[in-house]
């Protein structure tokens, strides 16, 4: 028998712009929230990625529930990665 559990699934729209223009950033960004994207759609009436993924930063979500957005709250320092912040919406 599977036991299934809360996970900490959420959604994460970063858009076209920044993933061609500082793809190195969205990459660190994801490492630093420790975001495993499983699965990414190419919105383009909405000009954006959306990823779907699991990150412990997201809020406990049961089985069954709908997948929440969040938002996600970069500070750079110097031209170099700072604070991140993972908002839902």
């Amino acid at each position: 028998m599977t036991q299934s559990r809360p996970s900490r699934y959420g959604k994460i729209d970063v858009s076209h712009t920044l993933i061609f223009e500082d793809y190195e950033t969205v990459s660190k960004v994801f490492s630093k929230i420790c975001f495993l994207p499983v699965r990414a759609e190419s919105l383009y009436h909405r000009d954006c990625i959306e990823y779907e993924g699991y990150c412990p930063k997201f809020e406990e979500l049961p089985l069954g529930s709908e997948i929440p957005k969040y938002e996600l709250e970069v500070t750079k320092v110097n031209g170099k990665l700072g604070k991140v912040n993972v908002l839902k919406w």
